[in-house]
Order: C-alpha cells, then sequence, then structure tokens
C-alpha cells in the first residue's frame, strides 16, 4: 500500500506507487513521507538513510544521550528538559510527556514563554559520576533577571524520569545589557577528561559597540569558562590571579558565538563551534588562555582555526561529533576519525548541511549530506543544530529555529549491507608426505575469493581462485571473499605441511619474563619472543594464553601472541602460551607476581608512622635520614594512642621538634619541599582564624617556613619563600568540600621551578605557582604537628602517617606512596632468607635463589625430586625503606 500526502509528496506518491523504484528513489520517497511539514531534498551517500525519530518538539536547541540511554532534549523558549527512551523492539523512540524538569525562561507579559533568539534553555551536561549522584548541569536564560545561569539538578532516586525541585547556582552570567534579545548567546556546556565543566558564552551582539567586553577579563561575554562541578573554580585557571571572585573561571576569551563544544573521544581535546567568519563556519581547539581575536587582539594567546567547516558564505556552524577513530559499529571505516561538522546554512537559505573533516591532524573538508531542512508549521525554515553520536554508531542531529515552531530529532544510519559468507578452504589444512590438492568455496553466490601464499593478508588484488590448486611445498593459505555492495567477508586460513615432517621441531614458544607488577597496573603477556627453529616462523598458528593459577582475570587478546590482563588482587598469577607450527605445537609459562610497592624514600628527611604504642611520649622518626627529628608529646593526656597504630588528638596537643635544623638546611639547599600526610579530622568546622595546624614548621601565628592546615572544609598550605610573605601568604588551597570525614591521604607538592599542588586520595585538588627561593627559612623555628608554636591553633583528628621530602613528588610517585598504605607497611616474608619473597617463592622454606622448576608444576627442583635443573631469572625490587630484595622466577 502507498501512502497519498497533499502537494509535492502526493505527486510523487502518485507517480511511483505503482512503479518499480530503483534504490535512489525510493530512499527519496522515504525521506520525504517522513518529515515534518514540507520536506526539502535530504542528500547522502550511497547505503545511508536519514529519519525523524522524535517529531512536534518546541524549539529544541540541545539534547545529550544519558550514560544510562536515555535521550534529554532541552525545549529552548519553553524551557522544558524532556526525556525519550528507546524500544529496541520496534526501532522507535518514544517521548515522555512530563518533563524531567521546568525552568524559568524568558516570558512576556502575557506570561507566555518569550523567543530571545538563542536566549532561553540552551545545553545541558551529566556529571562523570551521573549514575551514582544523578546530577544534571544546564545553561539558561532566566525570566527574572535575564541573565544566564549555569544550575545544577538532580534526579529522582525513586523516578529518574523526573528531577527533584530546586537548582544549585553555579555561575551567574549576565550580559552587560540586561535587555539583550539574546543572539550570540553562547550557553554550550561539556566535561573535559579533567573533571571539569566547560561552558561558552558569545559576545550577545555587543562586540566593540561596548567597549571590546569580550577582550575583557571582567565581563562574561565572548569566553569559555571552567569550574569544578561544584561551582567552585579551579586555581589553575589561565587568568585566575588575574581576575577575582567568578570571573576567575575565565579560561579562554574572544569569541563572537561558540554554539557548541565537541570533545574528541580519543584524545579527550576540546574543540569549539564559532559562527564566525566569512563562512561562519570555524572550528578550534580548546586552549587555555586562548585568545580567539573577535573584536581586537587583547591579552592571551591568539589561536588560529584549527579547520573552517564549510565552502560557501554563511553556513554557520552550529554543531560537531567526532566519529572514534575505531569506529563504533556502524559508519564504514573510511568515516571512523572523522569530525561531523552540523551546518546551520545562511539566515536566507532553507537547508543546511553536515560536512565531513577527516581527522584530528588532517583538516581537509568533504560533503556528506545536504539539503538538511523543512519547512515549519509557521513556514518558516527548521535546519540542522547539533550532532551526536548514539552508542549505536549512529549519528543523530537536531532540526530547529530561532522563532516559535515544531523541530525534531533525526537519525543517519548506514544501511548495513549483507556481509559475504566466508570462504571454506578444503582440506582445512594438512601434513601429507604428498602434494596437496586445495579447493575453496564460499555460500555466497558470484562473490570471488582472493588468496594469498606469502603469508600476507588478502586484498581485493590479491589472487583470485577459479579452480582447485596443488601445494607441492609447505604454505600458509589465506582468503577472503569480495562481492560488489556487500561487506567483505572475514579472513580464514590454513596450513598445510608438504613433505617428511619426522625431523620437524616443535615451536620455541617464549612467554616472555617472569616479572613485578602493581595492582591498577595492565599487565602484557608478551609471546613475541617465539620461533620456529625450523626457520618457518610464517607456520605458527593458533597462539592461545590460558591461566593456570592466581586469581581469576579476564585475558584480553588470549589469541594473539601479545595479550593483556588487569590484576584484581595481591598474589602470583601463572599462564601458559601454546603456539602450534601445523605439526607440532609447543609451550612456555610465565609468572606474574603483583605485591604491594614499596614507599618511595629518595629525599625524604622525617617519616613518623605512629606506632610507638600506649604510654609513648615520643614519636620516633623512622626515615633513617641523618640525626632523627623525634618529636615530644607535650602533654600526654591529650592524645590517644590507637590500636594497630596511629595518635589520636583528643584535644588541643603539641608535638615539637625544637631543633630541625637538618631539614630546613636541606630544604633550602633543593628549594623543593613534600608534605605528606595520611589523617582523618574529628570534625569539617574547625578554623583558625586561617587554618588550624596540622604539619607546621614556624615560630609563631605570623611567621613559618610552611604549614600544612585544615579551614573547614578545605586545605590550605602556607609556604615561606623570597616570593611570599613571612606568613608564607598568599596561600594555596583546595576547593571547597575537599576535606571529608573519612581517612584521608594528602600531599603538597613544589618543585623548584614554582609549580605547586595539593593532592586528595591520588587526585590533584589545586594546581597553582608558588615562586621564589627558601633562602629566607628560619633555622631557629620549630617542627610541630596538630598546632602552632604559640599553641593556639590546634588541630583535632587522627594522625598516621606525616612524611616531609626535600623534593618534589610527581603523580605517579604520590600514587606509590599511596598504593603503599600504612605502616607496618607490606613487606612480603622470606621465611627461608633465601631473598626471594615467600609469595612467589616455589620453595618457600627450602633456600633456592635460582627457582629451577624444570618441570614447570610451579614447585622449584629443589622441592620436587622428579624436576631436572634449569637457569632461572632473577631482578631486585625495592621494599620497605629503600631495601632492595632480589627476586628469582
Amino acid at each position: 500500500m502507498c501512502l497519498s500526502q497533499s502537494g509535492l509528496l502526493n505527486w510523487l506518491a502518485s507517480r511511483y506507487c505503482e512503479r518499480t523504484l530503483g534504490r535512489a528513489a525510493k530512499t527519496l520517497l522515504i525521506l520525504l513521507l517522513s518529515t515534518s511539514g514540507s520536506a526539502f531534498a535530504f542528500t547522502l551517500p550511497a547505503n545511508f538513510s536519514d529519519q525523524t525519530v522524535i517529531e512536534n518538539l518546541q524549539d529544541p536547541d540541545g539534547f545529550a544521550f544519558s550514560p544510562d540511554g536515555r535521550l534529554f532534549i532541552s525545549e529552548r523558549i519553553t524551557g522544558r528538559l524532556r526525556v525519550a527512551k528507546y524500544n529496541a523492539t520496534n526501532d522507535t523512540w518514544t517521548l515522555n510527556s512530563e518533563p524531567f524538569y521546568n525552568f524559568n525562561t524568558p516570558r512576556g507579559t502575557n506570561g507566555q514563554p518569550e523567543a530571545r533568539r538563542s536566549g532561553g534553555l540552551r545545553d545541558i551536561a551529566f556529571d562523570p559520576n551521573f549514575a551514582s549522584n544523578g546530577f544534571v548541569y544546564a545553561f539558561y536564560m532566566a525570566d527574572s533577571s535575564l541573565h544566564n545561569r549555569v544550575v545544577r539538578i538532580q534526579a529522582s532516586a525513586e523516578n529518574p524520569d523526573l528531577a527533584l525541585a530546586g537548582e544549585v547556582l553555579l555561575l551567574d552570567l549576565p550580559f552587560n545589557d540586561t535587555a539583550s534579545s539574546g543572539s550570540h548567546n553562547g550557553g554550550a556546556l561539556e566535561f573535559g577528561s579533567d573533571g571539569a565543566l566547560y561552558i561558552t558564552t558569545g559576545d550577545g551582539w555587543e562586540g566593540e559597540f561596548a567597549g571590546d567586553p569580550v577582550q575583557s577579563l571582567t565581563t562574561f561575554t565572548g569566553k569559555v569558562l571552567r569550574i569544578n562541578h561544584d561551582g567552585s573554580v579551579p586555581n589553575d585557571n589561565p587568568f585566575y590571579s588575574q581576575t577575582t571572585g567568578d570571573y576567575r573561571a575565565i579560561y579562554a576569551l574572544g569569541l563572537r558565538n561558540p554554539y557548541s563544544i565537541s570533545r574528541h573521544p580519543d584524545t579527550g581535546v576540546l574543540y569549539l563551534n564559532e559562527a564566525r567568519g566569512s563562512n561562519k563556519d570555524r572550528v578550534y581547539e580548546l586552549v587555555a588562555g586562548a585568545n580567539y581575536q573577535h573584536e581586537g587582539s587583547g591579552i592571551g594567546t591568539a589561536m588560529a582555526p584549527w579547520a573552517t567547516a564549510a565552502d560557501a558564505g554563511g553556513e554557520l556552524i552550529t554543531g560537531g561529533a567526532w566519529m572514534p577513530e575505531a569506529g563504533l559499529g556502524g559508519f564504514p571505516a573510511e568515516y571512523h576519525g572523522r569530525y561531523f561538522a552540523v551546518l546551520w546554512g545562511g539566515n536566507n537559505t532553507p537547508t543546511g548541511r553536515i560536512n565531513t573533516i577527516l581527522s584530528n591532524t588532517d583538516p581537509t573538508v568533504t560533503t556528506f549530506a545536504t539539503g538538511l531542512g523543512v519547512s515549519g508549521s509557521n513556514g518558516i525554515a527548521v535546519k540542522p543544530v547539533i550532532g551526536r553520536f548514539h552508542s549505536s554508531g549512529d549519528l543523530y542531529y537536531m532540526l530547529t529555529t530561532y522563532a516559535t515552531s515544531s523541530g525534531q530529532i533525526r537519525r543517519v544510519q548506514y544501511t548495513a549491507l549483507e556481509t559475504v559468507a566466508s570462504p571454506v578452504i578444503l582440506p582445512n589444512g594438512a601434513v601429507s608426505l604428498d602434494p596437496v590438492s586445495v579447493s575453496m568455496s564460499t555460500p555466497t553466490t558470484d562473490a570471488e575469493i582472493r588468496y594469498t601464499l606469502d603469508n600476507t593478508a588478502p586484498t581485493p588484488a590479491s589472487t583470485l581462485y577459479t579452480a582447485p590448486f596443488e601445494l607441492t611445498e609447505s604454505q600458509v593459505v589465506r582468503a577472503r571473499a569480495y562481492k560488489a555492495n556487500l561487506n567483505n567477508s572475514s579472513e580464514v586460513s590454513a596450513v598445510f605441511v608438504i613433505g617428511d615432517s619426522s625431523e620437524n621441531q616443535p615451536p620455541n614458544v617464549n612467554a616472555g619474563p617472569n616479572k613485578v607488577g602493581y595492582l591498577g597496573q595492565t599487565i602484557n603477556l608478551d609471546g613475541s619472543a617465539s620461533f620456529d627453529p625450523d626457520g618457518n616462523d610464517d607456520f605458527l598458528t593458533g597462539e592461545q594464553w590460558t591461566q593456570l593459577a592466581g586469581p581469576s582475570v579476564l585475558i584480553q587478546d588470549a589469541t594473539e601472541e601479545i595479550a593483556y590482563f588487569t590484576p584484581t588482587e595481591y598474589g602470583v598469577y601463572r599462564f601458559r602460551l601454546e603456539i602450534s607450527d601445523g605439526v607440532d605445537s609447543g609451550v612456555d609459562e610465565v609468572r606474574i607476581a603483583i605485591i604491594r610497592p614499596g614507599r618511595v624514600n629518595s629525599g625524604v628527611q622525617v617519616l613518623y608512622t605512629f606506632q610507638d604504642g600506649e604510654g609513648s611520649v615520643t614519636v620516633a622518626d623512622v626515615s633513617s635520614t641523618g640525626v632523627p627529628l623525634d618529636l615530644t608529646v607535650e602533654n600526654p593526656a591529650t592524645v590517644a594512642w590507637l590500636p594497630g597504630g596511629g595518635l589520636d588528638l583528643v584535644s588541643a596537643s603539641v608535638l615539637r621538634n625544637t631543633d630541625p635544623s637538618r631539614l630546613v638546611n636541606s630544604c633550602k639547599a633543593s628549594d623543593e619541599l613534600t608534605v605528606e600526610a595520611w589523617t582523618r579530622t574529628d570534625n569539617l568546622a574547625q578554623s583558625g582564624p586561617g587554618p588550624v595546624r596540622m604539619i607546621s614548621l614556624s615560630g609563631s601565628t605570623t611567621t613559618r617556613n610552611f604549614t600544612f592546615g585544615q579551614d573547614t572544609d578545605v586545605y590550605e598550605m602556607r609556604l615561606r619563600t623570597t616570593a611570599t610573605d613571612a606568613n608564607g601568604t598568599p596561600s594555596v588551597e583546595t576547593p571547597a568540600s575537599t576535606v571529608t570525614s573519612n581517612l584521608n591521604h594528602t600531599v603538597y607538592t613544589r618543585s623548584v621551578d614554582g609549580a605547586a599542588s595539593i593532592y586528595v586520595n591520588g587526585v590533584p585538588r589545586v594546581v597553582a605557582s608558588v615562586l621564589g627561593e627558601f633562602d629566607n627559612w628560619d633555622t631557629g623555628f620549630d617542627l610541630i604537628l596538630g598546632n602552632e608554636a604559640s599553641g593556639d591553633r590546634p588541630w583535632l583528628g587522627e594522625f598516621y602517617l606525616v612524611a616531609i621530602y626535600c623534593a618534589a613528588l610527581n603523580r605517579a610517585q604520590i600514587t606509590q606512596n599511596q598504593a603503599a598504605g600504612l605502616a607496618p607497611f607490606a613487606t612480603p616474608s622470606d621465611v627461608d632468607r633465601d631473598g626471594i619473597l615467600d609469595i612467589i617463592d616455589n620453595c618457600p622454606a627450602v633456600p633456592n635463589p635460582s627457582q629451577a622448576d624444570s618441570d614447570k608444576d610451579d614447585m622449584g627442583d629443589l622441592c620436587d625430586t622428579t624436576a631436572q635443573i634449569h637457569t632461572a631469572s632473577c631482578f631486585v625490587i625495592p621494599v620497605n625503606s629503600g631495601k632492595l630484595v632480589t627476586i628469582c622466577l
């Protein structure tokens, strides 16, 4: 049955319904019949389709797929954030009737939604931890002030399709002129790979007429802003020290109309889609401190466009979507790694287009789809904005307009072609004294088979199979089948060994050296050193890795010569690699011990582990660096020793060393400092004035070499240098809510070039610059824990470890110390004292430093009377306090 519609569609239907249509005509007719309102001529490459999946939207302007697979759509003028769900059974999206949330967007005098160009509800973003916290972020223009707002709302736990009442205001962003029309509003949101939220604002049509606001650090106009998920401003923003308040959120400037942000799925680089230039089609890489130079050059680093996405005048860019380099399982490989730029078209053109940019390293532009648009219910052209790839590999984009009219979400799919059936090789490999006749076939009619005999991958240019052929010498046959307009078959192969194989030697399989690894690492299983002693490496096939012992893990690429796994527990993991040469198989095994790393000891000056125990009035320095800098507990009644190690400061306490000159002189010589602690605070309300002192090398409340402390819910570090004052200010502070009631691992580190960071539980929470040298450090100050030298800035809480280095630690070293944990540090035992840790000792009760295990049964030769002696491999690893232990496997 054929449908009939009015106008152009009716004519097309009556003309073609009774005929056999060609593929292109059928596709065109389907596209025309699927649109809401009158459609224009959607044109796509062969084997692609474009269809409406959601329609009757009121001026949609942004959409995003939530981590749980729903589609969230912002209706700009109405302020409704709507949710659609996918039904895989019938391949449809259903739009919920009740909005997820209603934002208070601009209203007219009659109380009805009012169009303000691109003002209203713009973009949304999902918190990186959306699955656990339900946070959704939105950018919208508020009715009450006509200010733009960045807010956070939260999904209801009872009904995740609805948000809880109320918003958390993160940023208030006024235009300079609060009566702005809403043009060039910006409003894109995107989380970066650093976990920060990036926000764009446009020039609001203000430009040079309002004193070049896009170049000013005291306006939010024409900027990219960067904030933490709680609304605080990262201290490492490029203009942080030059601005105050929320202006510290400025990350880049000099923009005209940055309609959207796109994040590269492989590199994490953010790209700005900026409607500027003769074609209004600029794409820029986002760089900290960049100046994109709209309306003057101003401050910051000048940035040229990464790409121009169009080839005609006024084709305003509104969106872009990166296809991952490995693809998503939808589009053909030729599109992998491309950028799909969504172009609105000119203000006087009825349609837009989608172009592709070849890759992130090659900005060559090609046309992908043209004629994209429909005529809305009020006759206004509804054209493309915003593009996103779905996990299925399909490209979704939106049609909308500035003025009140219907909009829709559309889907571009690659029309999956039939795949050619894989060839069948008969026989499927053989070992024979005589020549072997080989035939090949495929069930796919008229498909051609291409093959190779030199162990190279077959291509469409390889030898064409036409008839059975005879192999008179050993060969590897590799084949693939092809047919026009169908997907290529998968490759198949077979090994043929022709002639006398009685002298064949099995493959020399090498599973790689035994080694030590750590939790969280990706450990590789490397069999690439394997070879065929007969000289026929091309015949080595059928690699297979199998786990023999240890906590169960998933082996990635288990049928390749190099495989991978991620350890889940401490222990010894044993794996076997088997490889065949078509006649015989060879095997080898490898053992990998996953152990806890030792602490970093280079540069450490003091180390307190609080193992001294009940009744002690001294906290011992166990760093083994020079004269110990032990601490005296001045009032033992104020502390309580914790079972298993740790010291609880239950009331105002002072733990003091009165002669830390060794520490002071060492740090003055290096101009570097790291202060590390495992602590738990008693409460989050502790404050001085200023920070209560956790670790301090100071002389009074206003003079110090350094102090690390807590000020309510932030950590603060004051460091005296030739560029800071005697009080160590300006200080470095973490964002709000950094301090928690949990046991926390905190590290402040500062390098000789002034780069400073505070890490909390392995994550850098603030990055700053603290310039100057330590030449003005005072050798007469006391080293104090839990208080100030004056005794009036007490900190209450539990100490489990404190370490001070006159060296800067990098992130890997900080992570290593965190993984090493608390004292007593994990030092695997060595019962037989042969230098082999028991965790990997194949004879733990018998000294056997060679670790020989000839029959590879995981029992060393000295414990196994049937074994034959063979050579072991040995290596050295650091354990506690810099001690080196030899391990032989």
